[in-house]
């Protein structure tokens, strides 16, 4: 529910890339990234957590099926964005959107196995 509702407010609020970048900017070594990297990297960790915590109270989905409604919302998020001023929708953040809902299906995976007992 909290994961969703960061995705609400920067569907609506300013870009996460802007909001990255201006923390970049304020960390040596990152402060040379250019804006479309960050937002890049913005547009993936985004649903980094989205899906790890979707995965962590749905445990029985199948990590594919999380996947694919974490992929489906942010097309959703997209879509929205058409009709938001100041807001660009673009095919490329659903990729990414759905490239950090895969990493956080497989964290979780990675981490609901290495919680589980062995059996024996």
């Amino acid at each position: 529910m909290v994961a969703a509702l960061g995705v609400v407010a920067l569907t609506v609020g300013p870009p996460p890339g802007e909001l990255l970048f201006g923390l970049a900017r304020s960390v040596p070594g990152l402060d040379g990234l250019p804006p479309t990297t960050v937002e890049r990297a913005a547009n993936v960790l985004l649903f980094v957590p989205v899906a790890l915590l979707f995965s962590a109270s749905a445990p029985r989905l199948p990590g594919v099926l999380v996947w694919l409604i974490c992929t489906g919302a942010s097309a959703a998020v997209e879509t929205a964005q058409l009709v938001l001023p100041g807001r660009e929708a673009t095919l490329r953040d659903v990729v990414l959107n759905s490239a950090g809902a895969a990493i956080g299906v497989m964290l979780h995976a990675v981490v609901s196995r290495r919680r589980s007992p062995s059996p024996g």
